[in-house]
């Protein structure tokens, strides 16, 4: 494993598998962890890295608790053209080689777009997403929101966005947030 800040990576047979090392803060997507994240998948395609595997920490209750509610602006679109979230939201569908993202736990907020903007989702029976900025009070930005409808249906994101509620991993399989629910 090369790091110990708030992304790892490990490269294995050419696949890099980035892990999300923030626990402690249920790996919100604060602009220091996003920056890491970006820097490693440039470091990632530099190297020429065939597939990409985005994850937690093996058994995680959560895999990312989404973008870091303290660095939200208030009474504005939160994420912005520039914001390093969606830049990382940019980052992933252009990398040249599949980007997996592997899910156990809690997957919420502006997680969920992180993990929707992946070539593949698989999750364990364990996780769950969750789109939170409702019950924040939190306005989410139309890319974001586009991302939803594109990938699992306008019936599916309104639910989604509209509840805030927890869809678990069955229910994310039949949407289709997950591929699989098992791994």
């Amino acid at each position: 494993m090369d790091g110990n800040g708030l992304i790892l990576l490990e490269i294995k047979n050419r696949i890099g598998i980035v892990t999300l090392n923030n626990p402690e803060k249920r790996n919100a997507l604060s602009k220091d962890l996003l920056n890491e994240l970006l820097s490693t998948f440039s470091e990632l395609k530099n190297l020429k890295i065939r597939v990409v595997i985005l994850r937690a920490h093996k058994d995680a209750k959560v895999w990312s608790a989404g973008h870091d509610v303290n660095e939200l602006p208030l009474g504005e679109d939160p994420i912005g053209f520039e914001n390093p979230l969606e830049e990382t939201l940019r980052c992933i569908p252009e990398y040249p080689g599949p980007v997996i993202a592997l899910v156990q736990g809690g997957v919420w907020g502006g997680a969920c777009d992180l993990a929707l903007s992946c070539d593949m989702i698989i999750g364990d029976p364990t996780s769950t997403f969750a789109m939170t900025p409702a019950k924040l009070g939190v306005p989410y930005n139309a890319t974001g929101i586009l991302n939803f409808i594109n990938r699992i249906g306008l019936s599916q994101a309104k639910e989604m966005f509209y509840t805030g509620a927890p869809v678990d991993a069955d229910t994310a399989l039949h949407f289709g947030v997950l591929n699989h629910s098992e791994y």
